[in-house]
């Protein structure tokens, strides 16, 4: 992710490890986002604060799992695309739509 520093003007690159959080709609219809994975790669408490404010209880396992910058295994929906929002810790937030025309399935 390119973020651009409105104090500098200049752009910065992000790796996906740098974010705040990133998500991930399986069958993007083209209106709108429907969150079907989320991940919280650059914020090692995200989901600490997250079971928190639910007043829950998160698997540790399943927390390790969604600070990761790789998808869980889906299956293709029937829009043919897939959508990923990605959001820096200033709040700012791009979207960008994939086909999945050509791509690979594996079944995970």
């Amino acid at each position: 992710m390119d973020i651009y520093d409105p104090l500098t003007g200049e752009t910065h690159h992000a790796r996906g490890n740098q974010v705040a959080a990133w998500f991930l709609d399986t069958d993007y219809d083209g209106q709108t986002f429907h969150i079907c994975q989320a991940f919280s790669p650059g914020d090692a408490d995200a989901w600490k604060k997250l079971e928190q404010a639910l007043k829950a209880r998160i698997a540790p396992e399943a927390l390790e799992q969604r600070r990761g910058t790789v998808s869980f295994p889906f299956k293709p929906g029937k829009h043919g695309r897939i959508a990923v929002k990605v959001i820096d810790f200033r709040g700012n937030e791009v979207v960008r739509v994939l086909p999945l025309e050509g791509m690979v399935y594996r079944e995970g």
